[in-house]
């Protein structure tokens, strides 16, 4: 008997303006390789990411798929030419995400998402402070109507 396939998890992705030009990156790639430095153990190919945006305007302006296993390397040639410091040369955890859904005209704010009552517990939120955050099922119900509207 085969198991049962498990439903991909969601993961917020956050990139921090001031070390990466994100925007920049969203609106020239499709493909890019992002730092896991929590849960790189835990990230699957098949995942669903939002990338998170820190700072003043911070938010959700993409979403995406994870297409390759977890591996430890520098970022690409191309991821390189976005950072703003040597944080693409060194070597962590990396996948390959693809993105879906570009949002930069229309980003999903934070200030939206902190008066949800179904996103009280979305570690974003609750501490922002880090790379990669675990998104519940009903999390992404709550974000995927938010994005969806």
């Amino acid at each position: 008997m085969q198991p049962e396939p498990t439903a991909p998890a969601t993961w917020i992705f956050q990139a921090n303006p001031q070390q990466y030009d994100i925007a920049a990156s969203l609106a020239a790639e499709r493909v890019e390789l992002w730092n896991l430095r929590q849960h790189a153990s835990k990230v699957k190919l098949g995942d669903r990411v939002l990338v998170w945006i820190s700072g003043r305007k911070s938010g959700i302006y993409a979403v995406g798929e994870v297409i390759s296993a977890p591996m430890d390397q520098p970022d690409s040639t191309v991821g390189r030419r976005y950072w703003k410091s040597a944080g693409g040369h060194q070597v962590w955890p990396r996948v390959e995400v693809r993105y879906s859904q570009v949002l930069l005209d229309r980003p999903l704010y934070k200030k939206y998402l902190e008066f949800d009552a179904a996103l009280t517990q979305l570690a974003i939120l609750r501490q922002p402070r880090g790379t990669n955050f675990a998104v519940s099922a009903n999390e992404w119900e709550a974000l995927n109507s938010w994005l969806s509207s």
